[in-house]
């Protein structure tokens, strides 16, 4: 998990914006609460997506062709030596 704090970083940067943006232009009380929980709310669920969708992008699990066909030969050698063995 590379980007495993992404989604937090990304909710609490935006929160913090919200909260000087809503102090310049004085919302009252129960209004700002709501805007600063709402937008947290959803930039941690676009953190979680963005997390997900880097993963996938950026993962190492994916084999090259180089190594699939190496352990195709291999598999190939490992029976002809069975078959030789067995006779």
């Amino acid at each position: 998990m590379k980007f495993k704090n992404m989604p937090v970083i990304l909710a609490l940067l935006a929160g913090f914006i919200v909260c000087i943006a809503t102090f310049i232009y004085r919302y009252e009380g129960l209004s700002w609460l709501w805007l600063v929980i709402g937008t947290i709310a959803l930039f941690y669920g676009l953190g979680i997506c963005l997390r997900k969708l880097f993963n996938v992008i950026l993962s190492d699990d994916i084999p090259d062709e180089e190594e699939t066909d190496n352990t195709e030969n291999e598999d190939a050698e490992n029976e002809a030596e069975e078959n030789e063995d067995g006779q």
